[in-house]
């Protein structure tokens, strides 16, 4: 991996340090804290879910695109075949 190449497993390695030591330092009690823990990572699940379904979207029409693009690559290169075909059927000796 050269240097400045971001990975996002470093990344949420480093939120959750950043967590655990929020949490060491924190001044409520316990059961604020776990309150304010379960609130905090219910948000941040949702966050990843709505980005991880906008990726979906996203694929989603990518493929869509693709798809119609290679069927109207086939249908060219469908055309042309035909092109060909009858042009060496019309230059054959025995057409």
């Amino acid at each position: 991996m050269t240097k400045g190449e971001f990975r996002v497993s470093e990344f949420l390695i480093g939120i959750g340090i950043g967590l655990l030591t929020g949490l060491l330092w924190a001044p409520r009690s316990g059961e604020d804290t776990r309150k304010e823990v379960r609130r905090r990572t219910g948000e941040g699940l949702d966050y990843l879910n709505q980005q991880a379904e906008k990726l979906r979207e996203g694929a989603d029409k990518i493929a869509a695109m693709t798809k119609e693009w290679i069927g109207r690559q086939g249908e060219s290169l469908e055309s042309k075949a035909t092109e060909l075909q009858k042009a060496y059927q019309d230059r054959s000796p025995g057409a």
